[in-house]
């Protein structure tokens, strides 16, 4: 505020002294209102008192009147500093102070829980995140047909897309898969050749699809990332009630991201909530789902 000082109001993007103003107004009148009030009452008893004429019950009324007007009185007089007594605090009514919301730069990882503890060399997506995560992926308030259920191949794609520097979020290419049909409804799963490729020729780049293992691994030994899906896959931890098996997740396939490989580990971001972070060549290969794999680049 202009007329605050620098070194007192340095944090403050905005002042609101109006309120408490008005309060104290409002305070103000209340006490003056009331006080007209009783002395109105004690003039009226007192008339009472005074057209009794000698009655002990209409000049008992009358002095109960007079006393409780006076009783009125001195309570609202006095308010500010039972109030004060109480709690100095409820007698200052200091201006609404609006403080300075500064940027903060974040790294990490993002999911529906914060930061992900996952292998990451920048900033990926959940399917679940509140951001995007409730978008209806077909069927509107179908809370088993959203991104959070059933999005991981548009999070995927995004997550590869914003590591190629392009900025997409899930949200943009779970529209895109709508738009161009590569997910129909809630009981098919996302179309992912159809999707990755519309996606890379929107956002300038380029996709192929790899149906050899052993030339997907020499990709991911280059540094390439993939996305690819996999099935049944046994989670420690995870998915106890799960309706293929104990322990077991993805029953009829996930897609998630190949974010290059070292030596026998391939580093791995998934979009789910179990939240996989590596897997071996053998893992991957005995879980894979169709055996295909994604490429945009």
């Amino acid at each position: 505020p202009a007329n605050c000082p620098v070194d007192k109001c340095k944090n403050w993007a905005y002042e609101i002294p109006w309120i408490g103003e008005y309060l104290i107004a409002l305070y103000k009148w209340l006490v003056t209102a009331l006080a007209i009030l009783a002395v109105i009452m004690i003039m009226i008893s007192g008339l009472g008192w005074i057209l009794a004429g000698g009655l002990p019950e209409k000049i008992s009324k009358a002095k109960q009147g007079i006393a409780g007007a006076i009783a009125g009185l001195v309570l609202v007089l006095l308010m500010q500093q039972i109030f004060s007594f109480i709690d100095p605090r409820l007698t200052i009514f200091k201006p609404i102070r609006i403080g300075i919301v500064k940027k903060a730069e974040f790294g990490g990882e993002m999911s529906d829980t914060g930061v992900a503890d996952q292998y990451s060399q920048g900033i990926y997506y959940k399917q679940c995140d509140p951001r995007w995560g409730t978008m209806a992926y077909t069927e509107p308030n179908n809370s088993r047909c959203n991104l959070c259920s059933s999005g991981c191949g548009p999070t995927a794609v995004a997550i590869v897309l914003t590591a190629k520097g392009k900025k997409v979020t899930p949200e943009d290419t779970g529209k895109l898969a709508i738009e161009i049909k590569a997910r129909e409804d809630c009981r098919g799963g996302t179309n992912l050749p159809a999707l990755a490729s519309a996606a890379a020729k929107k956002w300038g780049l380029k996709y192929e699809m790899l149906t050899d293992f052993n030339k997907a691994m020499e990709y991911l030994n280059k540094g390439s990332w993939l996305i690819t899906s996999i099935k049944k896959f046994p989670a420690s931890g995870h998915c106890q009630n799960s309706p293929c098996g104990s322990g077991i997740c993805f029953c009829d396939g996930h897609f998630i991201v190949l974010a290059g490989k070292s030596g026998d580990t391939i580093h791995v971001i998934d979009p789910s909530r179990v939240g996989i972070t590596s897997l071996t060549p053998d893992l991957l290969k005995n879980h894979l789902s169709t055996g295909n794999f994604y490429h945009i680049y």
